[in-house]
């Protein structure tokens, strides 16, 4: 997630990173104990949790959610239905309202919002041009979704 850049103000979303202590960042979990009657051992969660094979998650300092995968695998909680579908999806069609037959352009398509963009606006109907940083990730958007990545419209 950015965090700072000179365009806008610093996000209270995520802490900065300081070495030695544990990086936090939107995962999925297992609970293998807890004093939050919420959760028992063996629920699945999501949310903000550490990096780490066991970590101690204070409730108060994150907003983990029980999760039921509903048979999906869950590293599908960590892209398509996790943040990065949300807001490739809620962008998309809440925010952009694109119709079928609109001409869609996605800056850094092969990220993990902008590649889900590209695949939900070809399957919406649009014609969508992507960009990337290099041709070996443009080449691989081609091939992979069908995105024109050397096209361009006026």
């Amino acid at each position: 997630m950015k965090l700072h850049s000179s365009s806008h103000a610093v996000s209270s979303a995520t802490r900065f990173i300081t070495p030695g202590q544990a990086i936090s960042a939107y995962g999925v979990a297992e609970v293998v104990a807890s004093s939050d009657s919420e959760f028992q051992k063996v629920d699945l969660v999501k949310g903000f949790i550490h990096w780490a094979e066991y970590s101690v998650v204070k409730a108060e300092e994150c907003t983990l959610t029980k999760l039921d995968t509903l048979g999906f695998p869950l590293t599908y909680y960590l892209g398509i239905l996790g943040m990065s579908g949300h807001t490739a999806y809620t962008g998309l069609f809440g925010v952009g309202k694109v119709k079928e037959g609109d001409k869609v352009f996605v800056s850094a398509a092969s990220g993990s919002v902008g590649n889900l963009v590209g695949q939900f606006a070809k399957l919406h109907g649009c014609y969508v041009v992507g960009c990337a940083g290099s041709d070996q990730k443009e080449e691989k958007l081609v091939m992979a979704g069908g995105i024109a990545g050397r096209e361009a419209w006026l």
